[in-house]
């Protein structure tokens, strides 16, 4: 361990000696990957003391992320060298074993605030740390020096070694590496042949690209027929069963794959003579293949009765694929059917596996076929039938419900009783456990925290406000809770028990009683709105041609589609895709009044997901921008010149929450001449004006707007000035809300495109077939305006004010897509 050299006088005048080994190592930066595990583990344990110090003496506040990379280091670090000394002294307990307990000690120091205060948080590993489960740098730099197979794999392999018939059951969850030892069995049975049969296609290739790698000739099998790769030669073509001929018996397709081998290496010599001297040395050797592979379940049972039952190997990858729907008839699921065959067929070695794999108890007629076939006493099916199981998980896997949302198995409990069954049930179900991801786990341990805070809150207000609601708005931050109840995580400002803003304040009309229930809208559902869009008479023309029902028409109906997702996402998800608004309604987020920065992150997050639902534009985005732009400008226009543009604004929009309508934008005009103003154009339409103004306030528009995305689909639109205007421009500084059926209206439908292939039969379609966008040419021809829904006419000087915000609202959503 500790080795010197002395240094004579010769070269300095003293007598000195420099001391070099293992002991000597532990102080170095780094350490060889073959020195000792204990000296391995003292480098760790030297690493993490060195932490605490500099923190302790040096007063130096630790990096977090540095700090549970050393946590996860030395946990690493004990788990391996702990099994190293179960393997090497089985008979000592591990608390005899000093450098482990040593090692233990530290890391519960460590975890517990040694350096500088910070202590182990799970929620924070999760969230920042998740990468460290799939091992530290501790454990990334022996994966050479140390093989660890999943269980899954070492119990298999153990059982098909032992002597005689084995049938195997195979049960563990995916991604455990069941398939990826396949083609190495071979490698144990030399003589033998091997046939792997799985319904899934990737999987198959995957077992054969392997066994290249492995230089194992492999051939496909498909329909009754044997292909050979490359791996057995060139030149063996493809091979079926022969008929007899008059001078020739019949022949299965494996001996006249056998046949062709030995025939063309007889010939292989003659060939070789025959060509160049300098071409001789090419091997073309042609061998006979040592795994079939097949996703074709019908040509399983077919190849196994042409080969030696003694000499080969049967490995079956979910055998329960296909047989989830129960057939009256065996012949009514030929899939579930040719699977059973192929299991009723066994061979020397069976191998099944599969995450949902019946226990052999459960499956008697296909253990007692093996039984039977082998001449295997009853008395010993035990050592000749071997369940292998295994809940040991790779990773985690995000589950997804039919809508795509994610999903997770608590979600479908109702009761304490369900629940408490669940948590039983996980620890021997990988498959429902592997859907707690880290990213999953992290997510409820913040509702768990956000609910106790809530709850905490509620108590201190002396109130009962909807619990829900406060959920939506009240998102932790790190500004203190702000109210007498203490609670260290923190409430949204529109959730706490602080006094409703002033008037001064554009927010003030925000505040409700939180007190009063919540009120359901009245669309709830996707078909309600689908519904709503019926029967409006609106006059739209498509392709040159009027249409009287645009929702029904198959050009139309994926955006429509689309659109109804919102609605999906609002019942499916509401804490995501719904809000409750200053009306007090429970309404599509899409309507909300942005409050604080969790409302912009809880609205981005929402279009992601819409975004990932879709895959296209679902065209609520600008009236959504709109009505968050028109809500100050409105405040700011009635500060400076006394109208009531706030007041009627906000009206409309608690009309709108209470309908749960959707609002469209329109800002962009036509333009002409973009070098002239729109009062200097030569036509006057071409930008939307106010042609007549009525004596009590209302307004006639005439003129047109251009790409207005999603206004078919809309109940009400939002007109808004698109540039800056000058005074000269005071008729076309006009926003206003307009229904989208109101009489003097034109739509002109914007081709898509794929609009030609939707009108064709069928409904395969390359692309997005279920969803799309929508844009429309609208034309306004002496459209009347009422009062009430005017909310600028004439305020030149706030019409680039508008553009400003409306634009920083919609220029953000480019970071969420």
């Amino acid at each position: 361990m500790i080795y010197g050299e002395p240094l004579g006088s010769w070269r300095s005048g003293k007598n000195k000696s420099i001391t070099t080994g293992w002991v000597n190592l532990v102080d170095e930066k780094d350490i060889p990957r073959l020195t000792p595990w204990e000296f391995q583990l003292a480098h760790i344990m030297r690493t993490s003391m060195a932490m605490e110090y500099a923190a302790k003496k040096k007063k130096e506040v630790p990096d977090l992320n540095l700090y549970y990379e050393m946590c996860q280091s030395l946990a690493d670090a004990i788990g391996l060298i702990k099994k190293q000394y179960a393997f090497e002294f089985p008979q000592t307990p591990m608390e005899e074993v000093l450098p482990l307990q040593d090692a233990l000690a530290l890391q519960t120091r460590f975890r517990e605030g040694s350096v500088a205060g910070a202590k182990f948080d799970l929620l924070w590993y999760l969230q920042n740390g998740a990468h460290l489960l799939a091992g530290s740098g501790f454990a990334k730099k022996h994966r050479t020096t140390v093989f660890k197979p999943f269980k899954i794999q070492e119990l298999m392999i153990d059982a098909i070694l032992q002597p005689g018939p084995q049938l195997v059951f195979g049960i563990a969850p995916p991604g455990t590496g069941k398939t990826a030892v396949v083609s190495h069995i071979l490698n144990l049975f030399p003589v033998h042949t091997l046939v792997f049969c799985c319904p899934a296609l990737p999987v198959v290739l995957s077992v054969g690209r392997i066994s290249n790698t492995l230089g194992i000739p492999y051939a496909f099998c498909k329909g009754r027929r044997i292909t050979p790769s490359y791996s057995c030669g060139r030149g063996l073509g493809t091979h079926v069963d022969m008929p007899a001929e008059p001078n020739k018996p019949a022949q299965t397709a494996v001996e006249c794959l056998r046949y062709m081998v030995v025939k063309l290496n007889l010939e292989r010599k003659k060939k070789r003579l025959a060509e160049k001297k300098r071409k001789r040395n090419l091997h073309d050797l042609k061998r006979f293949p040592r795994i079939f592979l097949m996703c074709d379940s019908a040509s399983a049972s077919w190849v196994l009765r042409q080969l030696d039952p003694n000499r080969t190997i049967l490995v079956v990858d979910e055998p329960p694929m296909g047989s989830d729907v129960y057939p009256e008839n065996p012949e009514d699921n030929p899939l579930a059917c040719a699977m059973m065959q192929a299991m009723m067929t066994p061979m020397y070695k069976t191998i099944l596996m599969s995450a949902t794999l019946p226990r052999p108890s459960a499956l008697p007629t296909l253990v007692n076929s093996f039984l039977d076939r082998f001449h295997i006493p009853a008395a010993e099916k035990d050592l000749h039938v071997r369940e292998c199981m295994s809940t040991e998980l790779d990773r985690g896997a995000v589950m997804c419900g039919p809508s795509g949302a994610v999903a997770f198995p608590h979600q479908n409990v109702s009761g304490f009783d369900e629940l408490k069954k669940l948590c039983l049930r996980l620890p021997a179900d990988p498959l429902v456990l592997k859907a707690y991801t880290e990213r999953a786990l992290a997510r409820a341990m913040e509702k768990v925290q956000r609910l106790k805070a809530l709850v905490g809150h509620v108590k201190a207000m002396d109130s009962t406000p909807d619990l829900e609601d406060l959920a939506q708005r009240a998102w932790p931050d790190n500004s203190g809770c702000g109210t007498t109840c203490g609670c260290s995580s923190s409430l949204s400002a529109s959730a706490t028990a602080a006094p409703a803003p002033s008037p001064e304040t554009p927010l003030a009309a925000l505040s409700w009683p939180r007190t009063n229930p919540v009120k359901q809208p009245e669309i709830v559902t996707a078909e309600d709105f689908i519904e709503s869009l019926r029967g409006r008479n609106l006059k739209v023309i498509l392709q040159g041609e009027l249409i009287s029902e645009f929702v029904d028409h198959p050009i139309v109906w994926p955006s429509v589609n689309a659109m109804a997702e919102s609605y999906r996402l609002a019942q499916e998800n509401p804490e995501l895709g719904s809000a409750v608004g200053f009306s007090g309604y429970r309404m599509s987020r899409f309507l909300h009044i942005c409050e604080s920065a969790d409302d912009l992150v809880l609205q981005s997050q929402m279009q992601r997901e819409l975004g990932r639902r879709t895959g296209t534009c679902f065209q609520r985005c600008v009236g959504q921008d709109a009505s968050n732009a028109m809500w100050s400008t409105t405040y700011d226009i009635d500060q400076k010149f006394g109208t009531n543009y706030h007041k009627r604004f906000q009206d409309f929009l608690k009309l709108a929450q209470s309908k749960n309508w959707v609002l469209g934008g329109a800002m962009t005009d036509v333009k002409g001449d973009r070098s002239l103003n729109p009062s200097q154009q030569e036509d006057p339409d071409l930008f939307v004006r106010v042609a007549e103004r009525k004596p009590n306030g209302g307004i006639v528009l005439r003129g047109c707007k251009a790409h207005q995305t999603g206004n078919l689909n809309s109940h009400w639109m939002i007109l808004m000035p698109g540039s800056k205007m000058d005074p000269a421009d005071k008729d076309y500084a006009v926003s206003c809300a307009v229904p989208v059926d109101a009489p003097g209206i034109t739509y002109v439908y914007g081709r898509q495109s794929c609009d030609l292939r939707a009108m064709e039969p069928g409904d395969i379609d390359q692309g997005n077939a279920k969803f799309g966008g929508q844009e429309t040419m609208t034309i306004f021809e002496d459209v009347y305006v009422p009062p009430e829904y005017v909310f600028m006419d004439g305020e030149v000087d706030f019409t680039q004010i508008l553009v400003e915000r409306f634009t920083a609202y919609h220029r953000r959503r480019g970071l969420v897509y």
